[in-house]
């Protein structure tokens, strides 16, 4: 299942790709959308009654908001669940998967210092993310009676026990 606000060009993209890769495993997707902080409680509705085995939630300023209340809800309903953005699993959820969002706030310091001193922005390269981080929260994998592989364990970047 995917929670996801399709008005945001990133979650949108997103979700296509999300789509494409269930797709190829041959895995039902289940979407569910919200638009405003209104919609949650339906999405919620929506999600105990399809009864999934796991929640992707997708990046948005929205989601970003009420990761905390998104990472409660999924431990509530035992739902295994990852978001892109470390503040989940910190916040309670079970894990997450995304790009190192300091070393890219680190590189836009250094392109504004390069603008400033007269570089002109078109000029400048387009860069992608280099580092992503695993974050794992090992209390909630326990809480879902989850075992988390070793293989996962040494690739984390961080574990939250």
């Amino acid at each position: 299942m995917v929670l996801w606000k399709p008005a945001d060009p990133p979650a949108a993209i997103a979700f296509k790709q999300t789509q494409d890769a269930a797709r190829a495993k041959h895995l039902e997707l289940l979407s569910i959308e919200v638009r405003y902080a209104d919609d949650f409680a339906p999405a919620f509705e929506a999600i105990v009654k399809a009864q999934p085995k796991g929640l992707v939630i997708l990046s948005a300023p929205l989601m970003n908001i009420y990761t905390p209340r998104l990472a409660e809800f999924a431990l509530r309903l035992k739902l295994p669940s990852i978001y892109i953005d470390g503040s989940f699993p910190r916040a309670g959820g079970l894990m997450s998967y995304g790009p190192d969002f300091d070393s890219i706030w680190n590189r836009a310091a250094t392109y504004v210092d390069r603008i400033l001193k007269g570089e002109k922005p078109a000029n400048l390269p387009v860069e992608q993310p280099t580092k992503f981080d695993l974050v794992i929260n090992l209390r909630t994998a326990k809480a879902l009676c989850l075992g988390v592989p070793q293989s996962l364990l040494v690739a984390a970047d961080e574990t939250i026990e």
